[in-house]
């Protein structure tokens, strides 16, 4: 019986609440506002890395980057999704290789270019984590020796779009725009 009454009482004071909002246009807009901006705070909160995912898709990316440093494709394997629509974009290339074996030619094509390769962060990537996907942004040096023996540096803004699957991040895009000198 004390909790009826109880809820009758908080029951009236919502009304009473609403009442005074509905009163008022101004209320009703900041009410709105304020619905937004606590809907928003909730979408980034539950969108947001915890710490773990965050932790294991930063050591994802540096394996990464040393196995994609050793050029050899067969090592990437399991970093992918083996399907029709994941994506590989290099800075150099006229368009994108779609499909896993596309991707496979281009990072075989690319290994195949120079006779030395490394990837570096050059600062922790920008992760963001939602429901069964991750996109992480790195600012990725890049040293290289071409075939001839000439050295090459530069910085790529690296893109990677993961994808949850079995428990597991799978890469499903990659994208690298070289950063203007």
């Amino acid at each position: 019986m004390r909790r009826q009454h109880q809820a009758l009482q908080e029951i009236s004071i919502l009304k009473i609440e609403v009442d005074t909002l509905m009163s008022n246009p101004k209320n009703w807009v900041y009410f709105l506002l304020s619905l937004m901006v606590t809907a928003a705070l909730l979408l980034t909160h539950s969108s947001g890395a915890s710490a773990s995912e965050a932790e294991d898709l930063n050591a994802l990316l540096n394996r990464y980057f040393a196995i994609a440093s050793e050029r050899d494709v067969s090592k990437l394997d399991p970093l992918w999704r083996h399907d029709g629509g994941v994506v590989l974009v290099f800075p150099s290339d006229k368009q994108a290789a779609i499909g896993w074996e596309a991707v496979k030619k281009s990072y075989q094509a690319r290994f195949d270019s120079v006779s030395e390769w490394k990837l570096s962060a050059k600062e922790p990537p920008h992760i963001q984590i939602h429901q069964g996907f991750a996109v992480t942004t790195t600012p990725v040096m890049i040293q290289a020796t071409t075939k001839n023996g000439s050295a090459i540096s530069y910085t790529l803004l690296f893109t990677q779009v993961f994808m949850r699957q079995d428990n597991q991040w799978l890469l499903v895009a990659s994208h690298g725009s070289r950063v203007p000198e």
